[in-house]
């Protein structure tokens, strides 16, 4: 039985020559839908599915760089816990397009271009340590355009129309998460013993 990382090779680099549709073929011509091999569980690859398999082999992967970050996407596939054929099949279509996208990223000397967004200006930031079923209003400063949260410790609810926050009013949340609001004012309460910064930008 051919393994998920059999396909992706042959994907990449073409090494076993092999074609999918081809595979699933039996002596008749007619195509059996067989099995994959994806960490120890077994997946049906029906005809429709092989068919995009053998339309990704066709690619163009000139570069080292094209190959590494396709074999990226493709690796991503194999985390994946594909509950039915047409889950795989949806996300066959999805990979083709994200491949598309990114040999058309190219420029005329095959290099892949990449943008980096940055994150806007920051004002201003406080780190505050704040007691449970208390309440604070944090203001959003001249030239910034939003007040962002983050729970370093604790938990809290954020409440951002204008009324106070409370043990049950106001959007949940916890220690380790980020909220980015483009608001005039915050109202949190802290349901727990909370650290959290607030910055604006």
């Amino acid at each position: 039985m051919p393994t998920l990382n059999d396909f992706i090779t042959e994907i990449i680099t073409g090494e076993y020559g092999l074609d999918i549709v081809n595979y699933g073929k039996d002596s008749n011509g007619d195509f059996q839908p067989f099995e994959v091999d994806v960490n120890g569980k077994q997946y049906v690859i029906n005809e429709a599915t092989a068919t995009k398999l053998d339309t990704l082999i066709a690619k163009d992967f000139a570069t080292e760089t094209k190959l590494e970050a396709v074999r990226s996407l493709l690796e991503l596939v194999e985390g994946k816990d594909f509950a039915t054929e047409t889950t795989l099949d949806n996300r066959l279509s999805s990979l083709e397009t994200k491949i598309d996208t990114l040999l058309n990223s190219q420029d005329v000397d095959d290099n892949i271009k990449v943008s980096q967004n940055g994150s806007k200006g920051e004002i201003s930031s406080v780190q505050e340590d704040n007691l449970a079923e208390t309440e604070k209003t944090y203001n959003k400063e001249a030239g910034a355009n939003e007040i962002e949260v983050y729970i370093e410790s604790g938990y809290a609810r954020v409440r951002t129309d204008g009324n106070p926050a409370t043990a049950t009013t106001g959007e949940p949340l916890g220690e380790g998460l980020m909220a980015s609001y483009a608001v005039d004012s915050v109202s949190i309460y802290f349901v727990a013993d909370t650290t959290l910064t607030v910055v604006n930008r």
